[in-house]
């Protein structure tokens, strides 16, 4: 980890990488080896969680798997009455 914080814009919102679907994709890759499974956060707020990157566009763009897909990657389900 490199331990410092990089704003960047979203590039799209649903990539699919290594069979994970619905990942978000950044403009740019800023991560660093070791970085894959860490937190990926807006200001203070919790929003996902580092998967890697991606070539898109000749480019390589991090990518991230959002908070609210946690479950469903996880295989978890809740039962709301």
């Amino acid at each position: 980890m490199q331990g410092k914080r990089v704003c960047d814009r979203v590039y799209s919102t649903s990539v699919t990488q290594s069979g994970a679907k619905k990942l978000v994709a950044m403009d740019n890759e800023d991560a660093v080896g070791g970085d894959s499974g860490g937190p990926w956060s807006y200001g203070t707020t919790a929003a996902g969680v580092v998967k890697g990157y991606k070539t898109i566009w000749f480019k390589k763009r991090g990518t991230f798997t959002r908070a609210n897909n946690f479950y469903r990657a996880l295989g978890v389900y809740t039962t709301l009455k």
